[in-house]
């Protein structure tokens, strides 16, 4: 009996499972080739004063935010970046969804690995919708974020210093490397599949002990 459990458990995991990996998706993405961007050319955050700088982007399918990949790198040392995602608010950033932190960057002129930062899987991306990606850094001067030169595409950018309130958007010839995944939250329909599957099983096997 409980080898037929087991089994079955494991059936209604592997069904699970198979289900989250459907929902998994790149929803954004303009790095090269092989994750590749330029690393001669790009927008230093806080290198002169501390400042914050964003790019717009809109997701090509909804999800949950699973994780988001940036080509980032450090002139000196371990500088840290603050991400934050932003919602849009009539073609500025609006409200904070999620912020992440990065630090033990890369050095400027090194082999560049590409970071990835973990959402928290909450945050859900609306395909009609358009989203902000704010990086600031709290430790100037050391840190700066690479724009991707070998895609050139007029992309909506945000700056302000953090002195001041307002945002400044404007159209930029370059993009940020970002690639942007929706991830593996199930539907309402497969959470119940399961979990009714397997108290099914668990009072079969229940009402065998007792006779």
């Amino acid at each position: 009996m409980k080898n037929i459990l087991a089994r079955c458990v494991t059936g209604l995991g592997a069904l699970f499972l198979v289900n989250l990996a459907a929902h998994a998706a790149v929803v954004y993405d303009n790095f090269g080739s092989g994750m590749s961007f330029d690393v001669t050319g790009g927008q230093g955050i806080g290198s002169t004063t501390e400042a914050e700088y964003g790019l717009s982007f809109a997701p090509s399918a909804s999800g949950y935010l699973s994780q988001l990949t940036v080509a980032i790198s450090s002139f000196s040392g371990a500088g840290e970046v603050i991400f934050s995602l932003y919602d849009d608010s009539h073609g500025q950033p609006g409200n904070v969804l999620e912020s992440f932190a990065l630090s033990s960057l890369p050095a400027y002129g090194s082999s560049f690995l590409p970071q990835t930062m973990t959402a928290t899987g909450s945050t859900y991306l609306d395909a009609s919708r358009s989203y902000w990606l704010i990086a600031a850094q709290p430790n100037y001067p050391d840190t700066a974020v690479w724009q991707n030169s070998t895609v050139v595409m007029d992309t909506l950018f945000a700056f302000r210093d953090t002195i001041f309130t307002s945002w400044v958007t404007q159209i930029h010839g370059y993009q940020w490397a970002l690639r942007v995944e929706t991830g593996a939250v199930p539907a309402p329909g497969a959470i119940w599949l399961f979990c009714s599957g397997l108290l099914g099983l668990l009072r079969i096997c229940r009402y065998r002990k007792l006779s």
